[in-house]
């Protein structure tokens, strides 16, 4: 299979490594040299260090090895755009367990917690720093399977919602005191763990507002000590009931051309 990458930069001009499809139907586009991306359409990305074949500018699974970023002790930061995504899509900036590819891979070889309930897709830990649109984002930890108020971190994930019940409306969203009208920035830190864990935090942040998020999960400090892969998303998975009832997933595929943009940070994510 042929793969087009996309090369990413940081603020600076530092080369991230290259993006590289994987299914859907949307489209990928870089912007400013290279230092911001529109994902429109369902589509999913992932960061790679594949390398081009310089008379096609094209590549393939057996060449695409997945870029870990080694987290822990360190920060990822980025600014996003959701005013184009609205209800009924989920655009997400996540990192994924992924586990190393087997040489001669004929596929991404990706895998989510949602796993545990689809067939061929392998289960792994799953922290979306970001996901949402322009009426709702949430931070949220998927460590094993399940639904429903387990205690854990299941499928359908704990963490944090800004916009999606009536008093945290007022934080976020299209009026909201970060607003989803315009780019805001996202901070995720990772302090050293301690024996029982690692803690966690996302900052979300436009002008001199901000809100922030903390989580612990002895889970989540193991897998920082392998390494996440960064993938972002657009999917049709939301579905919005005026901030009185909770997100649920919509089946059926959503046709949108509504796009994610996204620039990061102006240094690579190492300290």
């Amino acid at each position: 299979m042929s793969l087009r990458l996309t090369p990413l930069h940081s603020s600076d001009g530092a080369f991230l490594g290259n993006l590289v499809a994987d299914g859907g139907f949307g489209t990928v586009e870089s912007f400013d040299d290279g230092r911001g991306i529109r994902v429109t359409g369902s589509t999913r990305i992932l960061l790679s260090s594949a390398s081009l074949d310089p008379a096609s500018n094209r590549t393939n699974w057996e060449h695409v090895r997945f870029q870990k970023l080694q987290l822990l002790g360190k920060r990822l930061a980025f600014r996003v755009d959701l005013s184009a995504v609205g209800c009924g899509c989920n655009a997400a900036v996540s990192l994924v367990g992924m586990p190393e590819r087997p040489p001669h891979a004929e596929s991404s070889g990706y895998c989510d917690i949602q796993g545990y309930s689809i067939p061929k897709l392998d289960p792994c830990v799953t922290f979306d720093v970001i996901e949402g649109n322009s009426k709702a984002v949430q931070s949220t930890l998927h460590t094993g399977p399940g639904f429903g108020r387990t205690g854990r971190c299941n499928q359908e994930g704990c963490g944090g919602n800004w916009g999606r019940s009536p008093s945290s409306a007022a934080v976020f969203g299209r009026s909201g005191e970060l607003s989803s009208r315009e780019p805001f920035a996202v901070e995720a830190t990772f302090p050293p763990a301690e024996a029982t864990g690692a803690l966690f935090d996302v900052r979300l942040s436009q002008g001199s507002s901000f809100s922030r998020l903390l989580l612990d999960s002895t889970t989540m400090g193991m897998c920082l000590h392998g390494g996440f892969m960064v993938a972002v998303s657009v999917n049709p998975w939301w579905c919005c009931r005026a901030f009185t009832e909770p997100s649920r997933r919509v089946h059926g595929r959503v046709h949108t051309h509504s796009p994610l943009v996204a620039r990061f940070p102006a240094e690579p994510p190492t300290g």
